[in-house]
Formats: structure tokens, C-alpha cells, sequence
């Protein structure tokens, strides 16, 4: 029929009802509808239809919408039927609209809701109101044209015999939609605003006429302005469709295929959701019959790129129609070229554009691209998701032109194998599986060659760990071949996505990435030079940004990364960015970047092979523990450093052997793990200094242990593993240390050797301390150390130092600059050396070994690993062991038997006088001297006790040659009036042991008479010397320490502290007074003591027995006199009374050795006090006046 015929019918209709003009009636309220989830249906025909298979019982009232009714309609003939009909078809036509509208809805109730016809009666009679039911399209009352629609579907629904209908329904149908539309055949769009297309054509800065309004959103001009009789009008077309579909009928639609298509189109840019989906579902029902395959290729391309903004509809419904649409449409086939009749827009799809074309409107306003594909593989929507993959399934599966689109489309269905919905992923892999399966039956030969001679793949490349979802296994040969051959196109772009300025697109492309690595193993080696750059940049923006979900996907990019690539290819990159290369780096390189470059490495690191990082495992550990390269003093980069190296010894765990052999095969070298394996151990000493850093310094130190090649390995707990580890390594580490160790300006407690010193001294094993060796040489060290820091000018044949202006320089000999030491450096040197002494004597002369105390470095590991059940017998066994302790006995006899070591200890760090006005040393030599002198025993008899103390190592006789260098150093310690009363305390202490371990050596346990003593001192057989002296000079050292002692007690009992005082009164009653009777033995005296031995304490010579006996009764009154009632001072009357009981206990003792004397100052002292007091003495004074006498009466009389 031709286009003038169908005009003429229309103007013939139009005549018999004259156009009025259109009233202003308010719309109907819309009817609630139902959200009940309807199933789906498989027939894609019916997927729209569907929805109003109930509209022949629906029943048309006024006032409301059409409701549903459970009515049954009674089947009726034609003819019984047609006296009713006609009045109401004549009243379609009347004048009156209310005529009308109720004859529309007589006409509806009788024929579809009262009544039943057949298919031919409802054909026969369609025929007749046709015409009258599709003018009403365009009648002025709403309802009437509502009511026309809904006649015209239930028609279309059940009449057999459309033909002559359809002359007269497409003109109607078009009436209701703009004029001038059209369809450009060149560009293959559909052109709504002919003007505006025309000047796009020429050059005009304007858009295209399917790209106008893709991102600000489209707008259309609608002839009915009724949305819902839009909606019916579409809804009866898909009526029609779907019979002609049910019929067969498929020609008699080929006349008016062109207004189905543009009608459609137009749907398509319609506000109303539901009118977008009902035309969606249509052209899903065109593509859908083969019979209109030539007539659809024809628009296809433009279908296409008409439904493509409908992709970002906010309703859910309405995208998944577009994607159904868009699919079905888009491969509707072009069998003579072989392809897909859509596929052209599948750029537009994809927002593709050449790089060297540009729009001319793009100079003038934005122009933005949009890629609909990668925003539905984003989609909120599972069903979207879903109705995707069948999609992208069908373009790359299905189509003939398909490899033409595969690089384009290929990381979308890999985004999809990603999906949270394991529906949606299985399918995707599936999809991808089909792919894999065609490339290997079109590349047969190529497949057949690698799997016949076993090239499938590097033998170097780590096949073990298992793979990311959805991998269970390996993919098969032609997946990874056809996925390698389509990613190189976009897997840089992919890369440059990981920093995006949105957070999911980030992860997105993150996740994507790990499928391309699996898929393309080590062919991803061909793009490690731009890729490795960006992974860097990308791990360093996450790290900024803080997005923890970014970096652990990118942890898990690089550890795949590993296993594909060689360790020598990421290395080559990584290594000289972190050692910050002039060539490669040439402005340096922050922290920042180091710890996230030592990030990327241990993750890459964690995929390689074990014989892969061998060859370079020394490299590594020479860049990771290299103080110039990692900064000791950033916390952020050890750890980090850390980490790698924990990543590269879980690798080799249990694997070294075969390491070993893979890098002798390789490099044609033997080499041995040992040297490198004491760098790290060396390096993680180090950082158990750091508190922060210990935790992860354990963990790495544990798994460095169980190398099996280090004699650890076999049947060991881990912290016997270690302890193996400190016996292998640590007296080899020592030597090391002592060879580096400088004392100079630079100097600090920080010193790496220093503290690696200190851990190897501080680990509960001991391990250094059972080497004889290694106590020696740190012993010779220490002296040498602290000798270098002593004012004494020529104190050593190859050095010399010298004090100017309150500094100290030393410097080697023939040098010519020296290093200048400030006194709180001096001394912060020799407080480090003491403390170091001390740590290491103490396990040697302690005889409690069991408890690791708190501050220990490797207390908190050890507690947490006594925890742990399996380790509980190892520590007992470590801690415990007689091997241990018969160790270090023979460690401490072989020191003990070194007096020389020992003499020249107690000179360098002792008897200094230069460092006694620093609190804090005088602190820490006394305690160095109390560990020196150990426990001493005492004994009831008057013999000689042979080696009487157990764990100290000065023998006696050493003690005695430096008694009295050694009383006043330490006592000059109190007299200092910064010392705390701890130390004061301790002075008292460690005199008192100093003076019985002479009187125990010498024999003078007892007190005797004087004349006793004297009588054999001049003996010339030492044999039948008494107490053990020689000669006279020897009693005079011993007579000359005790005279300064008995002057520091005494001069301690004036401390204000009643603790220090009562320990002063308890070490004098426990003393022996020998003092000094006549000059002759105080010049004796003074010949014998040292010329080196500076006394900071002047002897007072004038501390005769007299003197002593004077002092003491002058304190004991005084302390008396404070119980009086009246004296103004409070004081503690139990201490005190106790305190004079000791002193008063002295006195008596002191009477032994010679009572008249004793007796004669006792009175005079006492007649002096009477004199001097002007106050009645109290009767507790008088009373010990008395005491005192009658006991030296006593003792006279005796005598």
C-alpha cells in the first residue's frame, strides 16, 4: 500500500468528525500498582506481554482506574451480540464526549469483560470499528483515548485477521507522535530535529542527534501528553507484534516496518520509565523473528545508539530491558558480511573514540565520552549484571565478526568474574571458558606444538600456590592463550586505573588486574618496564590515601606478579630506587618511597620460587641491613625492611639445600648461606635494641634459625633454634664489633656495635658468656676502651692523651688530628663500658641464672613463647642446664685464675679519680665493684679459710694490694652531696664487705690485745707469721685500709638518713679497729701506698685510739641526750636506742685491746662532759659513763 493511499484514508476519516479544540482535563490519579515479583519467562516475546495477560477482565469504570475482577465472561455468537453493539459503536462517533466515553466503555465490558467471542467474530467485527476506535487516538477527552487504546489491545490480543486493519491503525498511531522524524542512512542515526541534524552535518559546533542529552539527560516533544495513554499506545503495538509472532503472520508487518522502527525509537527517549521498558521489550521482540532480519539490519547500528542512554536509567527494570534489548538487537545477524548487524556501535558502547578525531564541538563545549559498558559491569543491580554477561556472552561466542571486538570487550568480562554473586561469575567464567575452547580449535596447530613439547609455561614460574576465585585450577592452554593475546591493548590502561580518583574504580581495576596476571603469566614480563613504575605510584597513592582495602588488593597484584616474574626482572627495577642510585634516582629518594618500594619487594618476593631469589639473596640482604640505605633511626623503614626479609626466609624454609644446588647450576659457584645468614642475624640484633621493632625482630630471627643450612634445623623448638643460632654465630659477630668499634666525637649509646654487643650479652643463653675466648677478648676491649678515656698522660705505648681545658683528645700516635671528647661524652662512654662489663660478668659471677628480668630485650618474646605448650621444656632445658652452669664455672675459673686481667680491671674501671664527679658513674662502679668482690664467707676460726667467697673473682691478696685506693674512691662517693641515700647505703655496704674479706683473708677475725698482734709481727718465717702475714709492711697496708674505713663509719654516723646510720653502727661493731698508735706507723703507711692511686679521701692521720674511743663515746652521749624528755627534737626512740646499743657494743669491744688505756680516756672524756654541761646529766647518760668504767675495770683487773 502506498504512502498516498494511506493519506487519502486518513482524510476520509478525518472528515467524518471534525477536529474541536482540546480541553484543559486534569489527569486521572494514577492506581497503586502491584510490586509482586512476577517469574520470568524464557520466551523473550513474552517477557513485556506478560504484565497485561488479565486485561480482558478488566473492568473500566468513571471514576477509577481499571481493576481486576474475577467475573468470567459468558461466550456469545456475533449475532446474539450485535443489537447491543451497534448502538454503542454509533456512539463512539456522537458529538458528546460523555456519549462517547460511555460507549467506549460499553463496548469494552460487553465484548472482553461480559462476553466471549471467537477469534473470527472478534476479527469480523474489528474490522467494523476500526475506524471509528483509532480516531479516538486523537480524541480530546483523556479516558476516551485510553479507552481507544485499551480497545484497540484486546483487539490485537485475540483477533485472528488484521490485515485490513493495519492500513488504518499506523496512520493513527503516527499521528501521535512529532512530525519529521527520519532516519539517516549514512550516519546511521535517527534524526529527531532534521534542522539541527543538517547544521551537525556541515560542521556546526552541535551534537549528535543520539549522543544530545546522553549526559544532562534527553528530553522529547510529545504530542499526547498523557504518559499512561503513551504507555498504552506502545503496549498495544507490542500486542500487535507478539500476535503476528503467535500467528506466523510475520509479512503482513513488512509494509509498515519503517513506522514500527521510528515509533519505537522515539519510546525510547520518553521521561516515562515504564513506556522505555515496554519499547525495550518491543525491539526485543522485532530481533527476536528471523523474518525481519533484513528489515532490522538496516537500523540496527541506530537502534543501537538510541537505546545506549536509556543503559543509565535509575530504575533497575528499566536498564536490564535496555541490556536485553541492546543485546538481541545488536546481534541480529548480517549474513553477507558476516558480522552482527549492531556491532558498529559497540564504540559507542564502550565510549570509544580515535585519538586523532575530534568533534568540532568539543572546541566549543564539553564533550564527554561514556562508557555504558563499564558502568553496567558496576551496576547496583544483580539482574543487570546478569542479563550483561548473556550479553557480552553472545559477542564474543556468537557473533561472526566477534574477534573484531575482543580486545575491547574482554576486560569487561573479566570484571565480571570478579562479581560478589557467584552466579554471575560462574557465568562470566564459563563464557570465558567457551572463548578459551574456540581459540584452541581455530589455533589447532598451535595448541598441538606446545603441549608436545612441553612449553606450556617457564619452569621458573611458581605453579604451587593456589589462585585467586574463581580459579581452582590452572586455566586451560587456550583461555591463557586467548586472554594474552587480547590484554596487551589494555592491561597498561588498567594499571594507570589503580590510581583513580574513586575508590571503587580503583579496586575494581585491582581485582581485574589479578585475573589478566593468572591468565597471562609470564608474558606479563614483556610489559614490566611501564608497569612496575605505575604499581609503585599506585601502592604509594593507597598508602597516602589510606585506603587499606586498595593496599591489600595490591599485596595480593604483586605477590601473583612474583610468581610469573623472575626475581632478576623486578629486582633490576626495585634495588636501585631503594638504594636511592645517582643513575637512576638522581635527586635521591624519600622515606615515603623506600618503605613502599620494600613493601612492593616483599610481596613480590612472597610469589617467587625458592632457587629464583638465591642468586640474589645476598644482594638483598646487603641493601636491606645497609644503615646507608635503610636509616637505623626511621622506624617505618626497618620495619619494613623487616618484612621483606621475613617474606624472603618463609621462602626459603626448608628449601635452602635446593637453593644452594639450583645457584651452583646456575652461576657454576659453591657458595654457603653462612656469611649472609650472620649479616641478617647481625641486623636483627640490632634492631632488638629498638623496642617497637622487637616483636618483628623475634619473628624474623625465628625463622632464620630453622635454615637448613645452619646446623639448627633437625627436631629443634625455636627458641632452642635460636640459642643454636647465638653459639654458631655470636663469638664471630663479637670479634666483628670489637674490630669496628670507634670511640669518638660521633660517639653515642646508639652505636649499631655497640648494642649488637649488648643483645649478644643480654640473650638468657649466655652463649658468649660460656665462651672462654670471647670474655677475654670483650675484657682486653672494655680496658682498652676505658684506658683510652683516662687523663693519665703515656698511658699506653701506641697512644697518648691529654686534658685540655676540661675535654679530652686522643689520638693515635703519628696522628695528626685527633678526636676531642667533652667530659658528659667522656663519661656517657665509660657509663656504656661499665654497663656492657656489667652484662657481661653478671651471668658469670651470679648464682641465679633462672629469672630474665624485665627489661631484658628478649623478655617479652620468651614469656610469650613459654606460653606456648610445645616450647615450655625447651626454655626449662635452656635456662636450667648443668651444661650451662659447668660452662660458666669454667669461664669464672679461668678468669679467676687470671689475677693480672683482673688487677688491671679494677685500675682502668675503678680507681679513676677523674670520673667521680659524675653521680651517675660513682653509682655504677659501685655496683661493678660489688659484682667484682661477689659474696663473701666468713668463718668462726682463727685459721686461714682457703678461697672463701664462691662468686667473686679479685683474689684477696689483689684486694688488699689495693685496699686503700679502693676505700677512699668509694667512700669519697658519699661525701658528694648529690649522692641519693641508696647510694650512700651501698658505700657502707660494699666497705664493709671490702674489710671482712681482708680480715678474712689476713686471718684478724677476733678482737685481740694489741700486744698480742705486736709481739710477732717482725717473724721472718712466714710460716709462723700470725694471721697470715709476712712482714710488717704487709699488716701495715691491711692497719692503713681499716684506718680509712673506721674513719668513713665514723663519719657516716652523722648521716641524715637512720638507715645509712644504722648500717654504719652495724659494719663498725662488726669491723676490727686497728688504727694507727704513733707517727712512726703513719710515714710506714704512706711509703707503701701507690703512687698511682690518687686518694680523693685525705687519710686523717690524726684517728688514733684515742681519737676512735673519743668518737664514739661523743656520739653515743649526744644520741643519749635526744631520749630526754625535754630534748626539742622528736625522734624515733626505738631506732635510736638501738643505734646506741651498737655503739655502745663497739666501745665494750674496742676495751679488749687495751683496757687501761680505755679506761683512763673513758674517764677523762666523761669528766670533760660533766664540766662542759650545764644541765643535770640524764640517768641514761650516767649509766653508760658507769658501764663503760666498771667494764674496763673488769677487763684491767683480768689483765
Amino acid at each position: 500500500m502506498s504512502k498516498s493511499s494511506l493519506d487519502a484514508i486518513w482524510a476520509s476519516m478525518n472528515e467524518e468528525v471534525a477536529p474541536k479544540k482540546i480541553p484543559d482535563f486534569e489527569k486521572l490519579q494514577k492506581a497503586k500498582k502491584s510490586t509482586k515479583k512476577k517469574a520470568e519467562v524464557n520466551d523473550p516475546l513474552k517477557i513485556y506481554g506478560a504484565k497485561k495477560e488479565k486485561a480482558a477482565v478488566v473492568d473500566v469504570s468513571e471514576d477509577s482506574a481499571p481493576a481486576t475482577t474475577t467475573v468470567e465472561p459468558v461466550a456469545i455468537s456475533l449475532a446474539e451480540l450485535q443489537p447491543k453493539l451497534t448502538k454503542e459503536i454509533n456512539a463512539i462517533s456522537d458529538s458528546n464526549q460523555v456519549v462517547r466515553k460511555n460507549g467506549l466503555q460499553n463496548l469494552h465490558r460487553l465484548l472482553f469483560v461480559e462476553h466471549k467471542l471467537t477469534e473470527r467474530e472478534y476479527s469480523e467485527l474489528f474490522h467494523d470499528v476500526c475506524r471509528p476506535v483509532f480516531k479516538r487516538f486523537a480524541d480530546p477527552v483523556e479516558k476516551c483515548r485510553d479507552l481507544a487504546q485499551r480497545l484497540t489491545k484486546a483487539f490485537f490480543e485475540r483477533a485472528v485477521d488484521i490485515v485490513p486493519v493495519l492500513a488504518y491503525y499506523f496512520p493513527a498511531l503516527m499521528q501521535r507522535i512529532p512530525p519529521n522524524l527520519g532516519y539517516d542512512d549514512e550516519m546511521k542515526v535517527f534524526v529527531l530535529d532534521p534542522e539541527a541534524h543538517n547544521a551537525y552535518k556541515r560542521g556546526k559546533a552541535v551534537e549528535r542527534q543520539d549522543k544530545a542529552g546522553a549526559v544532562s539527560g534527553q528530553s522529547t516533544i510529545v504530542v499526547e501528553p498523557s504518559e499512561e495513554i503513551r504507555f498504552l499506545a506502545c503496549d498495544a503495538l507490542l500486542a500487535l507484534l507478539q500476535r503476528v509472532h503467535a500467528l506466523g503472520a510475520y509479512p503482513i508487518l513488512h509494509p509498515y516496518f519503517e513506522e514500527i522502527i521510528i515509533y519505537l525509537q522515539l519510546q525510547l527517549r520518553d521521561p516515562y520509565p515504564e513506556l522505555k521498558g515496554a519499547a525495550c521489550h518491543a525491539f526485543e521482540t522485532l530481533a527476536c523473528i528471523p523474518d525481519y532480519e533484513l528489515g532490522l539490519k538496516y537500523y540496527a547500528i541506530a537502534i543501537c545508539r538510541a537505546i545506549l542512554p536509556v543503559l543509565r536509567h535509575r530504575h533497575a527494570k528499566v536498564r536490564a530491558a535496555a541490556v536485553a534489548a541492546l543485546h538481541y538487537v545488536m546481534v541480529v545477524p548480517d549474513r553477507a558480511k558476516r558480522k552482527g548487524s549492531g556491532t558498529d556501535a559497540i564504540q559507542d558502547l564502550v565510549g570509544f573514540r580515535e585519538e586523532n578525531i575530534l568533534p568540532i564541538a568539543a572546541f566549543y563545549k564539553d564533550d564527554v565520552q561514556i562508557n555504558y559498558l563499564a558502568e553496567l559491569v558496576g551496576d547496583k543491580s544483580p539482574q543487570v549484571r546478569e542479563k550483561l554477561v548473556e550479553f557480552l556472552n553472545s559477542l564474543l561466542t556468537v557473533i561472526d565478526d566477534r574477534y573484531d571486538h575482543q580486545t575491547r570487550l574482554l576486560p569487561y568480562l573479566l570484571d565480571l568474574m570478579t562479581d560478589e554473586f557467584d552466579t554471575i561469575a560462574d557465568n562470566a567464567y564459563r563464557c570465558l571458558q567457551v572463548c578459551g575452547k574456540q581459540y584452541e580449535e581455530e589455533h589447532t596447530e598451535e595448541i598441538l606444538e606446545k603441549r608436545q613439547y612441553g612449553i606450556d609455561g617457564d619452569d621458573r614460574i611458581n605453579l604451587d600456590k593456589p589462585l585467586p576465585k574463581p580459579f581452582t585450577e590452572r586455566p586451560r592452554i587456550g583461555m591463557r592463550m586467548y586472554v594474552r593475546g587480547n590484554s596487551k591493548r589494555f592491561s597498561l590502561a588498567l594499571v594507570n586505573e589503580l590510581t583513580n580518583w574513586i575508590a571503587p574504580t580503583r579496586l575494581k581495576s585491582g581485582n581485574l588486574l589479578k585475573l589478566v596476571i593468572v591468565l597471562c603469566e609470564e608474558h606479563s614480563t614483556m610489559e614490566m618496564h611501564a608497569m612496575l613504575p605505575q604499581l609503585m605510584k599506585a601502592l604509594k597513592f593507597a598508602r597516602d590515601d589510606k585506603d587499606v582495602e586498595l593496599q591489600v588488593v595490591l599485596g595480593q597484584v604483586f605477590e601473583l606478579l612474583g610468581r610469573y616474574i623472575l626475581p632478576e626482572i623486578y629486582l633490576y627495577y626495585i634495588l636501585p630506587r631503594l638504594r636511592g642510585d645517582p643513575n637512576v634516582q638522581p635527586f635521591g629518594i624519600d622515606a615515603d618511597t623506600r618503605v613502599t618500594a620494600m613493601e612492593m619487594l616483599s610481596a613480590l618476593l612472597e610469589g617467587s620460587k625458592a632457587n629464583t631469589i638465591v642468586p640474589h639473596f645476598q644482594e638483598l640482604v646487603q641493601t636491606l641491613t645497609d644503615p646507608f640505605v635503610i636509616s637505623q633511626d626511621s622506624t617505618k623503614q626497618q620495619s619494613a625492611a623487616m618484612r621483606v626479609l621475613r617474606t624472603v626466609l618463609s621462602v626459603l624454609q626448608g628449601k635452602s639445600k635446593q637453593a644452594i644446588e639450583a645457584y651452583y647450576v646456575a652461576t657454576g659457584r659453591i657458595t654457603s648461606l653462612q656469611v649472609t645468614i650472620r649479616q641478617i642475624f647481625r641486623y636483627l640484633l640490632l634492631q632488638m635494641s629498638t623496642k617497637e621493632l622487637r616483636q618483628e625482630a623475634w619473628q624474623v630471627l625465628t625463622l632464620l634459625a630453622k635454615l637448613e643450612t645452619d646446623p639448627v634445623a633437625v627436631n629443634l623448638s625455636s627458641v632452642a633454634s635460636i640459642s643454636r643460632l647465638f653459639f654458631v654465630h655470636g663469638s664471630l659477630i663479637v670479634t666483628e664489633e670489637i674490630n669496628r668499634y670507634e670511640v669518638d666525637a660521633a660517639w653515642s649509646i646508639h652505636l649499631p656495635e655497640h648494642q649488637v654487643i649488648l643483645r649478644l650479652l643480654e640473650y638468657p643463653a649466655y652463649v658468649i658468656q660460656q665462651d672462654t675466648r670471647s670474655v677475654r677478648m670483650l675484657l682486653a676491649f672494655i680496658c682498652e676502651s676505658v684506658r683510652s678515656l683516662r687523663s693519665f698522660s703515656g698511658s699506653g705505648s701506641g697512644e697518648s692523651s691529654s686534658t685540655t681545658g676540661g675535654s679530652m683528645v686522643i689520638r693515635e700516635t703519628g696522628a695528626s688530628n685527633g678526636a676531642v671528647l667533652s667530659n658528659d661524652l667522656e663519661n656517657n662512654v665509660a657509663s656504656a663500658l661499665i654497663s656492657m662489663l656489667m652484662r657481661l660478668l653478671q651471668p658469670i659471677l651470679s648464682l641465679d641464672l633462672d629469672a630474665v628480668s624485665a627489661g631484658n630485650s628478649f623478655a617479652p618474646m620468651l614469656a610469650a613463647t613459654t606460653n606456648a605448650h610445645e616450647d615450655k621444656e625447651s626454655l626449662s632445658s635452656l635456662f636450667h642446664s648443668e651444661a650451662m652452669h659447668a660452662r660458666l664455672a669454667t669461664t669464672f675459673k679461668a678468669i679467676h685464675s687470671e689475677q693480672d686481667v683482673v688487677d688491671e680491671l679494677l685500675q682502668v674501671m675503678c680507681l679513676s679519680a677523674r670520673w667521680s664527679r659524675s653521680p651517675s658513674l660513682n653509682v655504677q662502679r659501685i655496683e661493678l665493684l660489688q659484682l667484682l668482690l661477689g659474696q663473701a664467707t666468713s668463718s668462726a676460726d682463727d685459721e686461714v679459710v682457703e678461697d672463701r667467697f664462691s662468686t667473686g673473682i679479685v683474689h684477696p691478696s689483689l684486694l688488699i694490694h689495693h685496699a686503700t685506693a679502693l676505700t677512699s674512691h668509694i667512700a669519697a662517693v658519699s661525701l658528694i652531696p648529690a649522692t641519693i641515700e641508696s647510694v650512700r647505703l651501698s658505700v657502707v655496704h660494699l666497705l664493709a664487705k671490702i674489710s671482712s674479706t681482708i680480715r678474712n683473708f689476713s686471718g684478724l677475725t677476733k678482737v685481740l690485745p694489741a700486744s698480742k698482734v705486736a709481739a710477732r709481727l717482725d717473724s721472718a718465717d712466714a710460716a709462723t707469721a700470725p694471721y697470715g702475714f709476712s712482714n710488717r709492711q704487709h699488716f701495715l697496708t691491711v692497719k692503713g685500709s681499716q684506718q680509712m674505713y673506721l674513719y668513713h663509719l665514723l663519719h657516716t654516723l652523722d648521716d641524715a638518713s637512720d638507715d645509712v646510720r644504722a648500717a654504719a653502727a652495724d659494719a663498725l661493731l662488726h669491723s676490727l679497729p686497728l688504727v694507727f698508735t704513733n707517727a712512726e706507723e703513719v710515714e710506714d703507711w704512706k711509703r707503701l701506698v701507690s703512687p698511682a692511686a690518687t686518694v680523693v679521701l685525705q687519710v686523717q692521720t690524726s684517728l688514733t685510739f684515742e681519737a676512735l674511743i673519743r668518737t664514739l663515746f661523743q656520739k653515743c652521749v649526744i644520741e643519749l641526750d635526744k631520749l630526754s624528755p625535754s630534748h626539742p627534737l622528736l625522734v624515733d626512740r626505738k631506732v635510736t636506742e638501738q643505734f646506741v646499743d651498737v655503739l655502745d657494743t663497739s666501745l665494750r669491744m674496742i676495751c679488749v685491746l687495751h683496757p687501761i688505756h680505755f679506761e683512763q680516756v673513758v674517764r677523762t672524756e666523761s669528766l670533760t662532759i660533766l664540766a662542759r654541761s650545764q644541765e643535770e646529766l640524764t640517768d641514761r647518760i650516767v649509766e653508760f659513763m658507769n658501764g663503760l668504767v666498771n667494764h674496763a675495770d673488769i677487763l684491767s683487773s683480768m689483765s
